[in-house]
């Protein structure tokens, strides 16, 4: 799931990647283990703001048949149409309800949740 602002996540990535090529061309001529370390620092930015950026914050969905549990604390939201548990908030750049919602970030693009 990729949110919304998906072109914010995508100048985030020309952040990171462009930077880190100007690295590699310019320092990482001097001595091969700069080079190593900078293509192995790289990697890791990508892949950590790739599996933020790409995981599911913590969406609530509808389950067809589903009417909740009637041990389970539940709230209704209009927006979504849904019953959602007392902890999910409403995200209005999304458009969706997260469990345990804590802010909407332009970097990644979605919602930042419980998961």
């Amino acid at each position: 799931f990729v949110g919304p602002d998906w072109h914010c996540m995508c100048c985030t990535y020309a952040l990171v990647l462009v930077p880190t090529i100007a690295f590699l061309i310019f320092v990482g001529a001097w001595h091969p283990a700069v080079r190593w370390i900078g293509v192995a620092t790289g990697l890791a930015t990508l892949s950590a703001f790739s599996s933020a950026a790409c995981s599911d914050p913590g969406i609530v969905y509808r389950l067809p048949g589903d009417r909740g549990d009637d041990d389970a604390a539940v709230r209704y939201c209009a927006r979504c149409d849904l019953e959602r548990p007392c902890e999910a908030r409403h995200c209005y750049e999304c458009q969706l309800c997260v469990t345990d919602l804590d802010h909407h970030c332009p970097w990644t693009g979605k919602c930042i949740g419980g998961k």
